[in-house]
Formats: C-alpha cells, sequence, structure tokens
C-alpha cells in the first residue's frame, strides 16, 4: 500500500473550494443582467424600496413569497450566507407579485 506525499488531503480540499468557486463565478455570469447583481447590504446605497431590513424579510420567507424562484437571487461568500440580488429580476418580481412600488425605483 503507498503512502500519500504529506499535504495531498489539502489539496484536494483546495481544489474542491476552487471548483466550487469557478460554479459559482459561471452561475453569475450565466445569471447575471444588464445591471449586474448588487450586494444585499449595499442595495439602499442605489434603490429607495425596499429598505435593507425589508429586502432581508423578503429574503428570508423567499420560499414562502417566490424571490427565492424569481431568479433575483444568488448566495455568496465563503459559507454562503450573503446574498447577491438582481435589480431587474427583483424588480420584475415585485411587480408580478402585487407590490406597490414607487414611482422612482432607482436613486437619481
Amino acid at each position: 500500500m503507498m503512502k500519500e506525499p504529506p499535504g495531498t488531503g489539502i489539496l484536494e480540499q483546495l481544489q474542491g473550494q476552487l471548483d466550487q468557486i469557478s460554479r459559482q463565478l459561471q452561475e453569475l455570469r450565466e445569471h447575471r443582467g444588464p445591471t449586474g447583481f448588487i450586494p444585499v447590504p449595499k442595495w439602499d446605497q442605489r434603490y429607495m424600496w425596499p429598505t435593507v431590513a425589508g429586502l432581508r424579510d423578503l429574503i428570508q420567507h423567499r420560499n414562502f413569497n417566490g424571490l427565492g424562484t424569481s431568479g433575483a437571487l444568488i448566495r455568496h461568500g465563503n459559507k454562503g450566507t450573503g446574498w447577491l440580488i438582481d435589480p431587474d429580476r427583483f424588480f420584475e418580481w415585485a411587480r408580478s407579485s402585487g407590490h406597490q412600488l414607487p414611482n422612482a425605483e432607482e436613486k437619481q
């Protein structure tokens, strides 16, 4: 039985992480809308509605309100706990869900 060289397990772990990152980048490229994705904490720098707190509430209930299947959300971050949101798809979902949107969606 051959003994594995030291560090082989680490290399396999790093390769797995690299593969995961590559898949996430490919997913971002495939789902990217014309305006691109915005990290949720920066949402209110560009849009008046909803607030970041309101957006987080919508994301928390995404499996019940349809946002989870709208294509507007992608998980990101080291542990997949952060969210990126596509504004075009989000507002399309919001309109189709009957949300009353302010006249000016984007801040001037």
